[in-house]
C-alpha cells in the first residue's frame, strides 16, 4: 500500500468518526457551527487547512458514489458473467 493510499485510509477513518458530516440522519447534521467545529477539528487532526478537508470529503463521496453506480449498472445489465470488479483499494 503506497502512503498516498494510507492517507487516504487514515482520512477516511477520521471521517467516520465524525458522524454529524455524513450522516444524515445525526441530529447535529444540519447545525452549521457544530459542522464547522467538526470540520476544523479533521483539519487540525489532519494538518491540512479545512478548505482541503472539504474537497476530500467532496471528491472521495464523488469517487465512491461513481464506484458504486458502475457496479449497480452491471448488475443491471444482462448477462451474469459482466460483473464489475471495483479496483478501488478502500
Amino acid at each position: 500500500m503506497t502512503s498516498s493510499e494510507e492517507e487516504t485510509l487514515l482520512f477516511i477513518d477520521i471521517y467516520r468518526s465524525f458522524q454529524l458530516l455524513w450522516d444524515h440522519n445525526h441530529r447535529d447534521y444540519t447545525n452549521k457551527t457544530k459542522r464547522s467545529d467538526a470540520l476544523t477539528e479533521m483539519s487540525s487532526k489532519l494538518n491540512i487547512d479545512v478548505k482541503s478537508v472539504k474537497n476530500k470529503i467532496k471528491s472521495l463521496r464523488l469517487y465512491f458514489s461513481k464506484e458504486r453506480q458502475k457496479v449497480f449498472n452491471r448488475k443491471s445489465c444482462s448477462g451474469a458473467e459482466d460483473n464489475y470488479s471495483s479496483t478501488w483499494f478502500a
